[in-house]
C-alpha cells in the first residue's frame, strides 16, 4: 500500500505536526511510566527526555500564534 493510498483515508485536518505531537506524547508517557513503575531503569527516562526538544520544535514552527475561538 502506498503512502498516497494511506493519505486518502486520513482526514484533511491531520498533518505531519499531529504525527510529531503523537510521538512526543508517547515519549512523555514512557518517561512517566519509567518514573513511577521502573525508577531503576534509566532507558525509560532517556526516551522520555526526547519529548522536550520535540515540543520546542513544534512551538518554534507553529503556524499560528493564536488559538481559534470556534472549532
Amino acid at each position: 500500500m502506498s503512502v498516497i493510498a494511506v493519505r486518502k483515508n486520513l482526514p484533511k485536518e491531520l498533518t505531519s505536526y499531529d504525527l510529531i505531537k503523537s510521538l512526543a506524547v508517547i515519549l512523555m508517557i514512557c518517561d512517566h511510566v519509567g518514573f513511577i513503575f521502573f525508577p531503576e531503569e534509566m532507558w525509560f527516562r532517556t526516551l522520555g527526555r526526547l519529548c522536550l526538544p520535540i515540543w520546542f520544535f513544534l512551538i518554534g514552527y507553529a503556524r499560528e500564534s493564536e488559538i481559534p475561538k470556534s472549532f
